[in-house]
């Protein structure tokens, strides 16, 4: 069978996870009576690139998983690495101007201000975030694709 389905089916067990999530917070907006803005139309965008740079991590840390695997080991301590270096926590305005560009490589950085922007109104929209985490994050997609494909012909052998 097609091995880039076990990368895949992670990814989209957890888009349905994301999905229950978002109709409970859609209920909860609602009990609130907080209306999100015309930003929302923005929305499948950025689910798409989170789903890009889902797969792309996926599938790298799929690949190096199976020839090297302390990284199984790791994992944890990677994802929680990775969800400080995003602004879950707090609103990336805090990052100084002067780097802001380069932190915007992190493509959750656009994705998870552009949620901030169409839900609660917190701002403008960081069209230029956004942009910036698309690429990267098609960036991550590409080159997790081409480096998954590049190993799967060794998975047998190791794994």
């Amino acid at each position: 069978f097609p091995r880039i389905i076990l990368p895949l089916s992670g990814v989209l067990a957890k888009l349905i996870d994301f999905g229950i999530a978002f109709v409970m917070l859609a209920l909860m907006m609602l009990a609130y009576r907080i209306l999100p803005n015309w930003n929302v139309l923005a929305l499948p965008l950025l689910i798409a690139i989170m789903v890009m740079s889902s797969l792309g991590i996926g599938t790298w840390l799929t690949a190096m998983a199976v020839q090297y695997r302390d990284v199984k080991h790791a994992l944890n301590f990677i994802i929680q690495l990775l969800m400080y270096a995003s602004p879950v926590i707090y609103s990336a305005s805090i990052i100084p101007a002067a780097w802001q560009s380069i932190y915007a490589l992190n493509p959750m950085v656009g994705v998870i201000e552009g949620f901030r922007a169409a839900l609660l109104g917190t701002g403008p929209m960081p069209w230029g975030w956004i942009g910036i985490g698309a690429v990267s994050s098609l960036g991550l997609l590409t080159t997790g694709l081409l480096y998954f494909r590049r190993q799967e012909r060794l998975f047998a052998d190791v794994a």
